[in-house]
Parts: structure tokens; sequence; C-alpha cells
């Protein structure tokens, strides 16, 4: 003896066109989805200041030699660079050279983000430097 379910009682008693037109609107009850458990929870890895400081701690870049393989750079109107574009193999060159200094599960695009920083912070930094270096990130003093 087979058991019916109560809709099926339903469709039993209904005539042929109706049912199909019933069947196709029953649907089985929706899963609700099941939370993620602390372990399934992707890790964003170190936050930005723990890998901004492995950069500032194990990587030694040197201001003139980033300023020779500059194809542009921009500053704003309170002339701080915000922006600046590598020649192509230099530019892989410190993104190489970023990866490797990554700890364990930190993600690449985290990692090269706060490269750009650490490059944008070598370039502005101020401090003693040789006689005739690039006058390109000095802006031109006016005479008044």
């Amino acid at each position: 003896m087979s058991t019916l379910m109560p809709s099926q009682c339903l469709l039993s008693s209904l005539p042929p066109s109706f049912k199909k037109a019933v069947e196709s609107t029953l649907s089985p009850p929706a899963a609700e989805p099941i939370p993620p458990t602390p372990l399934e929870v992707i890790d964003n890895g170190p936050s930005i200041f723990q890998v901004l400081n492995i950069f500032r701690r194990h990587w030694f870049l040197n201001r003139d030699h980033l300023i020779a393989n500059i194809l542009s750079a921009q500053k704003d109107e309170s002339n701080r660079i915000f922006w600046v574009d590598f020649q192509p193999n230099f530019h892989t060159h410190l993104i190489q050279q970023a990866i490797a200094l990554l700890p364990p599960h930190c993600p690449v695009a985290k990692g090269k983000q706060c490269m750009f920083v650490f490059v944008l912070e070598v370039l502005a930094s101020e401090g003693p430097r040789p006689e005739g270096s690039s006058s390109f990130f000095e802006l031109p003093k006016k005479n008044s």
C-alpha cells in the first residue's frame, strides 16, 4: 500500500488540465543556507599595517633608482605624489619582490596595494640626497 502526501491527494481530485498547472507551481521547501563555521570563513590575512611594517623593516628601495625608472608621476595641490607609472620591467620586478616578502595567507592584491603605498612613502621621503639628484619631485620655489 502506498502512502499519499496531502498535496498528492489534492492533485488526484483535480482535472488533468489543472494537475499540470498545480504540479509546476509546487516545489520542495527552500533549504535554508547553513552559516559557515569559523574554519570555513575566509581569512583575509594580515592587516595592511602589518604588511606595510614588513616592507618597512625588510625592503630597502633606493629612492633615486625608483625615480630613474618612472615613466610618469602626478602630484596633488598639496604637493604630494599620488600616482606613479614605472617602466614595465621595473614594475614587474617590484611586484615580484613585494610578493616574496608577503607573509603566508596574505592576499596578493593586498600585497600589491601595500607595495604601492610603500613606494609612495619612499618617493615622498625627505632627508639627505646626493647632490644633482632628480629635481622632478621638487617643485620649483617661487621667487618673491
